[in-house]
């Protein structure tokens, strides 16, 4: 793959995308690229450039499509950030897997050196916590390292993990003697530490059904919990009650029908309880307004993958979030106060703005999110599979080099045995290429 990104970034207008990128020609307009080619020209451009390539799409079918698509080019699977899904209402009960996602998402970027990321608009614009904060309450533990017991499942309950008899569920600890047993969002099993005084002996992975080990472990990497930690909040747990108590006092003067819930979480908080549905007071536990897009690398180029779609998802989930947060408002669960939970169109393209910028389209469009000091054009074809008949590619190559438009054409092999039908044919190179690699 990588001879392949060589080619295609020698081509003109991949070559003018690189000079805008360093010269500050963005934001920069692409037409005539296929979703294929979108992943192809970003690799080539961010392989080339040395910078990170971020794709935001205009839905998670189409950036799950880019993301196995960047997989293989770039020899590496990118960092996937996807929607979250809002927990507000007490005891709703749903699956947490997209927490497990988005927690490993911004733990990667929060660590930097990701080559991709692809993300929905959404997914960054949701508020969340500060990325200082997300490295400083993961936790790698090794084996043969010393820890402290009790300072650990102290760590452990900062970060949000709940201490029960048995592990069950992520987000979750147990200790039993010198045995501790942790399921962080990361994992696909939970991890089982033995300590000898206050030295990890031995670790491994176990099985929630059996409670037999699977698998050993050198080294165990123990995420927080959640996004919403009502730990961290400024004061702790009584710092937040403190806080919902002093606005539900506030509210009750008003008769907002928001004051009854705000005092009753206030009072749990202070017994040392945490309610359910923490998402509702996000706001509450992280003033500053911190969001997916701040976790993105300094140095990226950001790619909108048909921007008008890009932009109708940033207008439609504030539309979305408002209603939702009218609703819950209207039935007393949320506070007006804490309902920003999304940032605003003006602040999220105003954070994108930081970075060089390339809008990649089908097709012509005068719908931009931000004004292109460039359009360039890109004379790109997709083809089908063929069905698996190598007679018919081959046949249809000798067509195309012996073409009066000089086409690139790039198939990609499996191996050296069995070739597949190209899936990609480039154009627009002005001369006629060297041979295919096969």
């Amino acid at each position: 793959m990588k001879h392949l990104l060589e080619k295609l970034i020698s081509l003109p207008e991949a070559a003018e995308l690189l000079r805008r990128i360093e010269d500050g020609g963005c934001p920069a307009a692409v037409t005539g690229l296929q979703p294929v080619h979108r992943a192809c020209l970003g690799a080539a451009v961010a392989q080339a450039s040395g910078r990170p390539a971020v794709f935001l799409c205009g839905d998670e079918s189409e950036a799950r499509q880019l993301a196995g698509d960047l997989a293989v080019l770039l020899e590496e699977p990118p960092v996937m950030l996807l929607s979250r899904e809002w927990q507000f209402r007490p005891g709703a009960v749903s699956s947490r897997d997209w927490e497990r996602g988005r927690l490993a998402a911004l733990y990667a970027l929060s660590k930097g050196g990701a080559r991709a990321v692809v993300a929905t608009a959404d997914a960054l614009m949701a508020r969340t916590m500060p990325p200082e904060l997300l490295k400083d309450l993961s936790i790698t533990l090794r084996t043969g390292e010393r820890r402290d017991l009790r300072e650990l499942t102290d760590r452990l309950l900062a970060a949000g993990y709940t201490h029960c008899q048995q592990v069950e569920g992520v987000g979750q600890y147990a200790i039993r003697g010198g045995i501790l047993d942790v399921f962080s969002p990361l994992m696909e099993q939970p991890v089982r530490c033995e300590f000898f005084d206050d030295e990890i002996d031995s670790m491994g992975s176990f099985d929630l059904g059996t409670q037999r080990r699977t698998k050993n472990l050198d080294t165990a990497l123990v995420l927080p919990a959640a996004e919403v930690l009502p730990r961290q909040a400024k004061g702790g747990l009584k710092g937040l009650s403190d806080k919902l108590l002093a606005l539900a006092e506030k509210l009750e003067k008003k008769n907002s029908p928001a004051a009854a819930r705000l005092r009753e979480d206030g009072e749990r908080l202070k017994n040392d309880s945490v309610p359910d549905g923490m998402d509702r007071y996000l706001a509450a536990v992280y003033p500053d307004s911190v969001s997916g897009v701040h976790y993105l690398p300094s140095d990226a180029v950001v790619m909108l993958c048909e921007a008008g779609r890009v932009d109708e998802r940033v207008k439609g989930s504030l539309l979305q979030n408002r209603q939702d947060m009218e609703a819950l408002m209207e039935a007393g669960i949320l506070a007006g106060d804490y309902a920003k939970l999304l940032l605003p169109a003006e602040e999220f393209y105003s954070a994108l703005e930081e970075f060089p910028i390339i809008m990649i389209n089908a097709l012509p469009t005068s719908r931009y999110p931000f004004q292109p000091k460039g359009l360039l054009s890109v004379n790109a074809r997709q083809l089908s599979s063929y069905g698996g008949s190598l007679e018919t590619a081959v046949s249809d190559l000798a067509q195309y080099r012996a073409g009066a438009s000089s086409y690139r054409c790039p198939p990609p092999c499996p191996g050296r045995r069995q070739c597949r039908a190209p899936s990609l044919w480039w154009g627009g190179a002005g001369k006629k290429p060297p041979h295919p690699p096969c």
